[in-house]
């Protein structure tokens, strides 16, 4: 059994001090977590994780949605998503 990572970092987002954890993504981020819905819905995948922080769950959620997938973030990852 073969397994492959996507390491996906997060989208866009609006710098905004002392708001790390809840920094949402930009419009342009927006735009480009949906394109990652376009470039990798053909791809297998068993489970997505991700930090917990914001910007990260909503880079990943337009292609977790599209595929009918979970998300399951953990605080050790963060500054990352990845599918596997």
């Amino acid at each position: 059994m073969q397994t492959i990572l996507y390491f996906i970092r997060h989208a866009d987002s609006d710098f905004v001090f002392g708001m790390e954890r809840e920094r949402t993504l930009s419009i342009q981020g927006k735009r480009d977590a949906n394109h990652l819905v376009t470039l990798l819905e053909k791809r297998k995948r068993n489970h997505f994780i991700s930090s917990p922080y914001v910007r990260a769950v909503q880079t990943i959620n337009p292609l977790a949605i599209k595929t009918n997938s979970t998300i399951t973030t953990y605080e050790t990852s963060t500054n990352f998503a990845c599918s596997f």
